[in-house]
């Protein structure tokens, strides 16, 4: 691991251990950050830059999760509809998009009986 990307790691570690929040009483839209009360590691990593941490995971762990944010081979990103689209066509019919993920689309399905 280099010195960049432990200093990520680092960050989010100590940003995490503050367990602070603040309050925005409007929302910034330009950013897409709605009003409301924030931690700050998760406001700064969900919207600025990915420093993650959780204290639940080992170092190797978290360290793996920035890692993959910042050198993916191969990484897309998909619309709510074009997931759509493959649940149609894989015949999935009972699904609900998760919001509660806000790095990208997250659906909870029932696999098709075969």
């Amino acid at each position: 691991m280099d010195a960049g990307q432990r200093a990520l790691f680092e960050l989010g570690r100590e940003l995490s251990r503050l367990n602070v929040t603040v309050t925005l009483e409007k929302p910034i839209t330009v950013l897409g950050i709605p009003a409301g009360t924030h931690n700050v590691q998760r406001l700064l990593y969900y919207n600025f830059l990915k420093c993650f941490w959780n204290e639940a995971f080992d170092y190797q762990t978290n360290n793996m999760v920035n890692f993959d944010w910042y050198h993916p081979h191969n990484a897309w990103q998909h619309t709510d509809e074009e997931v759509e689209g493959w649940l149609k066509d894989l015949g999935v019919k009972t699904y609900r998009f998760n919001d509660a993920n806000p790095n990208g689309i997250s659906v909870l399905l029932t696999k098709p009986a075969v």
